[in-house]
């Protein structure tokens, strides 16, 4: 599908190369719309949540935050559009 498609596209993405390029928080708006057309193809295979989560977490540089969100995020739950409101707050 073209969700899966454009999943694949933005999972091959470093956080810290799109950081340097674009300006915050505007890089995680362009994230969130991301996370918001590819919902379907995010439930399926949780392929995002795999490859952003540990990039996000990165970029929280309290380590007691880091650990907080983490722990919400546990091993089943997909990171969804209106979770990066979170890691604007903490980033």
């Amino acid at each position: 599908t073209e969700q899966a498609a454009v999943s694949a596209i933005v999972s091959q993405l470093d956080i810290r190369d799109l950081t340097r390029r674009c300006r915050f928080p505007n890089w995680l708006g362009y994230l969130g719309v991301v996370l918001q057309q590819t919902t379907e193809a995010e439930a399926a295979t949780g392929l995002l949540t795999h490859t952003l989560l540990p990039q996000l977490l990165a970029a929280i540089g309290d380590p007691v935050q880091r650990r907080i969100l983490k722990d919400q995020f546990g091993d089943a739950r997909l990171l969804r559009w209106q979770d990066l409101e979170e890691f604007e707050r903490l980033v």
